[in-house]
């Protein structure tokens, strides 16, 4: 009998501790994604926090009992071309919104990136942020907790938009074909991927259902959709990724 409690417990704590668990919170169904916008020419009192086009996803009727998911995600871009790659909180329970987001970056030799700017209220960058493999912890004052909603869920028309928060964006550009990817915050002692709400309860995220930018002939990925639904477009690739991002690595 003890033993099987010795296991219980050690598995209830195995499985809160390991990289791309999921611990249940009110955010468990929130992902980080990457959404590309053409830059704009920057001027003095421009709020480009405020000119991002929402990430929505939607769900929309197909053959029913079954679902087509489309995205407003951009996970693609040109060769060659300026870009606004945001950073973006999104399938947020708008009930109880983003008040914290923790999370790294990566990005392959032939992106360029020239400047980050926050959205938030204030932000905790690890070692080497914002290059390549740093990472990133961004949070919003109580006043400002994201919890505006993006859209709602129209049962009559199975669309399913959920609500979004901004963390910040970079000024990118890609000289050859290459990949900019959210990853965990790999530079903490314990590599971090988490959200929270509000209330200030935390949420682990998935670490399959991270966002992906491609440029050029490179492939993008939006996590649009529950986890249980969302499918990474190339899998082989995109585990390739993952395991470039190993903390033995770092």
């Amino acid at each position: 009998m003890k033993t099987l409690l010795y296991l219980s417990v050690f598995t209830a704590i195995l499985a809160t501790c390991l990289p791309g668990s999921s611990a249940a919170g009110t955010q468990d169904q929130a992902m980080i994604a990457v959404h590309l916008q053409p830059a704009v020419v920057l001027q003095k009192g421009l709020a480009v926090c405020g000119i991002m086009t929402p990430p929505r996803c939607l769900a929309e009727s197909c053959c029913f009992p079954w679902r087509t998911w489309n995205s407003d995600v951009n996970v693609h871009g040109d060769i060659g071309v300026a870009y606004h790659a945001y950073i973006a909180v999104i399938n947020v329970d708008e009930a109880d919104g983003i008040s914290e987001a923790t999370f790294g970056i990566e990005y392959t030799s032939s992106v360029r990136q020239f400047l980050w700017t926050n959205c938030g209220d204030a932000e905790f960058p690890g070692e080497g942020w914002p290059d390549s493999g740093g990472g990133n912890r961004i949070t919003f004052n109580a006043d400002n907790c994201q919890n505006e909603a993006n859209g709602a869920v129209d049962v009559t028309d199975d669309v399913w938009i959920r609500g979004w928060a901004p963390l910040g964006w970079f000024y990118v550009y890609a000289y050859d074909d290459a990949t900019f990817s959210v990853t965990a915050r790999w530079n903490d002692s314990n590599p971090t991927l988490t959200v929270k709400d509000c209330a200030g309860m935390s949420s682990q995220l998935l670490y399959d259902y991270l966002g992906l930018a491609g440029f050029g002939a490179s492939t993008g990925f939006s996590p649009c959709g529950p986890p249980e639904e969302a499918t990474p477009v190339e899998q082989t690739t995109w585990g390739r990724i993952k395991r470039s991002y190993a903390p033995s690595n770092r």
